[in-house]
């Protein structure tokens, strides 16, 4: 099973309130808007996004937020992920980040391609483009956050 693993120091926002930001299931949209082609909100936290993966070829997948917790020190938010190649979970794990006030934020992608055509599919197009929604997710966490 596939893992991506991406950080990123969020400057300002203490980690209690970007986790209660996170948290809101109504700020996954605007969330997710810029870091995959298309969004498409369903619901409050349940989006359908298009991943564009190389010239021409696109994925779709369920994105729903599943639930938020604070357990052995660390805030995090459960998302599930549905779609041809992508069936996984994505987590956001929020803690204070030192010195000064600021938040480090995880995202941690598992997820399944499938057998051997999807293997293939996840090593030349598939990864590449979903760590860069990745990147860009955390990006606009910061943005977002830092404005709200």
């Amino acid at each position: 099973m596939p893992v991506i693993t991406r950080d990123a120091i969020i400057p300002g926002p203490t980690a209690e309130a970007t986790f209660a930001w996170l948290s809101e299931p109504s700020h996954h949209a605007t969330l997710a808007s810029g870091a995959f082609a298309a969004v498409t909100e369903r619901g409050p936290g349940v989006l359908e996004l298009t991943l564009a993966i190389g010239p021409g070829f696109s994925l779709r997948l369920d994105y729903a937020v599943d639930r938020s917790e604070c357990e052995h020190g660390g805030r995090r938010v459960h998302v599930r992920i549905r779609g041809r190649r992508t069936r996984g979970a994505l987590r956001f794990s929020l803690r204070p980040a030192h010195p000064g006030p600021a938040t480090l934020a995880t995202l941690h992608l598992d997820y399944e391609p499938g057998h051997l055509l999807g293997m293939v599919v996840d090593r030349l197009l598939l990864r590449q483009a979903l760590e860069g929604a990745c990147d860009r997710l955390l990006q606009n966490l910061a943005r977002l956050v830092a404005s709200a």
